[in-house]
């Protein structure tokens, strides 16, 4: 009726304008065309009215109840049903009565692309009611749980219906409008090959995805946006990538916003070298780096991370090696840094070591002399190595015990080979005997002496606190005043110093003069007879 009408309205205004001169008027329906001109025109100016053929009403799909706001549909994706209530109101479902209670109110409405016509809604007696105007509801009060539609009751009025059972809905699809999309992208983005294109057209539904990637040295920040445009939005995926997608509702122009430059870092700085012991030695290792680093050996196509919460790279073998700072979302790799990894020289074994044995055996008084603070020592059997120390050239205050002493590694050399030092225990020596004391002349003279001494020995004055060795060859001490002396064989590398025996160096007494003497003379100046 209403393409009818407006049919003859069209023609109506076909037969006005066919009055005026050099006015025309052309009404198509469908693929029929009417062009009216009239004859007394110089010129022709046409009007094209283009009228679309009515849709066919058809069955859309039949609603059917199967639980308390549930439904099965005979074509799913072309209609709904929801539900509301009155203040006071309520629905169950019972098999025999599809849904039924007080005050409760369900509303059918199209999908997308659908239009609806009329809706048949059926009680649980098979009595209908017909809705040919939307919005398509059937409702129940709260005094009457008859099933109205538009006020009237299913059944009538006889107040015989008990629930509805199924609902029938007509109408007809829409026609689907077909619109276009045109992407522009921004600067330093690339579009990818496998993705669509950036220019669609004849979209009847969702376009296809297009994927941008940002160029080297860009990227998308975290708070990159762009406007939705007509259905069609663009999201965000990475650092990387955004991706253009939609479902058009109009023909759609979208414009990409640019990714974001990368920041640059400068290269690594405050890196050592650590070389390796051998060129063939994976012992290698570069010192000053962080997680934020990678590295390579000169040459490599790769890059290796250096490990979380590292400060060295381990494991190099001598070389030059690469290190940079990793290129990250947001910041380019640096420039890198070169290190040398080289090869540490070998030292020779310690010579000119030698041991002054302890006193006993568990005694802490041996020592290794002829050593430098360059080098390292440890007792046979140990595993930690003990230096040196600064300035020293004796290791002292060792027990009876084999050492072992060698150069210490350093960031250059490789330790050396040991040498081997017996530090042993020194014999005991028994006090000298056979000393006899020659007295001094008086008190304050210095010519008392010891005699049956030898140079093994040495000797002090008793209560003195240093003692004084017997000269070389000698086998007296001269030049002794009166007193207590103690003589000792002295300590020596191999042998302790002996008890002491205690000398005494008196003083001569002093005799009178003879008395009582007599002379004979002799017989001439010459004799010897006196």
């Amino acid at each position: 009726m209403k393409t009818k009408r407006f049919l003859s309205i069209v023609l109506t205004l076909a037969m006005l304008l066919g009055m005026f001169p050099g006015m025309s008027l052309t009404a198509s329906a469908a693929d029929s065309t009417t062009e009216i001109t009239p004859s007394n025109t110089s010129g022709t100016l046409t009007i094209t009215l283009t009228i679309a053929a009515a849709q066919a009403e058809e069955l859309l799909t039949t609603i059917t109840a199967t639980g308390k706001e549930q439904a099965s549909y005979s074509k799913d994706g072309v209609a709904t049903v929801s539900f509301s209530y009155t203040a006071g109101g309520s629905s169950s479902y019972l098999a025999n009565w599809g849904w039924w209670g007080y005050g409760w109110s369900a509303t059918v409405a199209p999908a997308n692309g659908y239009t609806i016509t009329k809706c048949v809604f059926y009680d649980d007696a098979n009595r209908k009611a017909t809705d040919s105007e939307a919005p398509f509801v059937v409702e129940t009060t709260e005094e009457d749980k008859t099933p109205r539609i538009n006020g009237t009751p299913i059944d009538g009025g006889n107040f015989q219906s008990k629930g509805l059972k199924k609902i029938e809905v007509y109408g007809y699809a829409m026609p689907a409008s077909s619109y276009s999309v045109t992407i522009t992208p921004g600067d330093n983005m690339t579009k990818t090959t496998d993705s669509g294109a950036a220019s669609q057209t004849d979209l009847t539904g969702a376009m296809a995805d297009v994927v941008y990637t940002a160029d080297n040295g860009y990227y998308f920040p975290t708070d990159y946006s762009v406007a939705e445009v007509s259905g069609i939005k663009v999201t965000r995926d990475s650092y990387t990538q955004i991706t253009v997608s939609g479902t058009p509702t109009a023909d759609a122009a979208i414009a990409l916003t640019a990714p974001t430059a990368k920041t640059d870092q400068t290269a690594p700085t405050g890196l050592s070298a650590t070389k390796a012991s051998s060129s063939t030695a994976t012992d290698g290792k570069i010192s000053g780096v962080t997680a934020t680093m990678e590295y390579q050996i000169d040459g490599a196509t790769t890059w290796t991370a250096v490990g979380e919460n590292q400060t060295e790279i381990t494991g190099l073998t001598s070389g030059t090696y690469k290190v940079r700072y990793a290129g990250t979302a947001d910041k380019n790799a640096s420039d890198a840094t070169s290190v040398e990894v080289g090869v540490k020289e070998d030292q020779t074994a310690p010579t000119g070591l030698t041991a002054t044995k302890a006193s006993s055996s568990t005694a802490t008084d041996g020592k290794i002399s002829g050593v430098t603070a360059a080098m390292e020592y440890q007792i046979d059997g140990a595993t930690t190595w003990t230096a040196v120390g600064e300035n020293k050239t004796e290791i002292t205050g060792l027990t009876t015990e084999t050492y072992r002493v060698r150069y210490a590694e350093t960031a250059d050399k490789n330790a050396s080979p040991v040498s081997t030092v017996e530090v042993g225990v020194k014999e005991d020596q028994t006090a000298p005997t056979g000393l006899t004391a020659t007295k001094a002349s008086s008190s304050t003279a210095t010519d008392g002496k010891i005699s049956g001494v030898n140079d093994a020995m040495e000797y002090q004055i008793d209560g003195a606190t240093t003692w004084t060795a017997v000269e070389e060859n000698k086998t007296e001490i001269t030049g002794l005043t009166a007193g207590t002396y103690k003589v000792r064989y002295a300590g020596t590398a191999d042998k302790n110093a002996s008890d002491a025996t205690s000398v005494e160096v008196g003083v001569k007494e002093d005799q009178t003069a003879p008395t009582g003497l007599t002379a004979t003379k002799a017989s001439s100046s010459t004799a010897t007879d006196g």
